[in-house]
């Protein structure tokens, strides 16, 4: 059976406070048969995850791991230390990392490598620019984003991966459908604002204690 897999990419967000209840809500999702859920945070939260969700239907991992296992080379993090924080699987070939960083295929291939090799499960990113797609090119980098790995690991080492395919097209309509969402939420909140300015304020209703001074008064009129 196939199995769903919904993975959320922290990318360069969060603080040790901000995580907390959003590590905390995640932790009452029950799992179902044939999904896998998790969440890939900045490496600096590996261990706040790890506390958050050990026995829980949630996993999680890393956004990116290193072609290198150990070493002098400074600001990496290895595939090994995501695993030893309890991690399950890491991303690898984001379109960040390609467009962003330069990341060649060659080195994604390595890096795939060596999340299998550490027990993670790669989930291989691949995808095209939106101008590789407006000249037709999708599917011809798609297939050498692909190869890079099936020539370095074989066609066996996808068996225990993740492959996620997002062009640049899909990320802008993503973007595009999120902030339109945020305005109409922003609107309706103004709106709703607005109107309880607007509103005047219910009078309050007297306490027995007023009550019984008015009759009081009354009576001394």
């Amino acid at each position: 059976m196939r199995k769903r897999y919904v993975i959320g990419n922290w990318k360069l967000n969060g603080t040790v406070a901000g995580n907390a209840p959003l590590l905390a809500a995640l932790r009452g999702f029950q799992s179902s048969e044939g999904r896998v859920c998790g969440v890939c945070v900045p490496a600096p939260y590996l261990s706040q995850a790890q506390a958050a969700l050990s026995g829980t239907a949630i996993g999680w991992g890393a956004q990116d791991v290193s072609r290198f296992e150990a070493g002098a080379y400074t600001g990496e993090v290895s595939a090994a230390m995501v695993a030893d924080f309890g991690g399950s699987f890491s991303i690898v070939g984001h379109s960040e990392r390609r467009s962003v960083f330069g990341e060649a295929d060659s080195v994604v291939a390595e890096k795939f490598g060596k999340a299998a090799k550490a027990g993670l499960t790669p989930i291989l990113c691949v995808g095209e620019s939106l101008l590789e797609r407006e000249s037709g090119q999708t599917e011809a980098v798609v297939a050498r984003q692909l190869q890079a790995v099936l020539v370095s690991h074989g066609v066996a080492a996808l068996k225990g991966a993740v492959l996620a395919y997002g062009s640049f097209l899909t990320l802008t309509l993503n973007f595009l459908i999120i902030a339109f969402v945020l305005f109409l939420v922003i609107r309706v909140m103004n709106r709703l604002k607005a109107k309880e300015e607007a509103t005047p304020p219910a009078p309050e209703k007297p306490t027995k204690d007023q009550e019984l001074l008015t009759e009081i008064r009354d009576l001394l009129k």
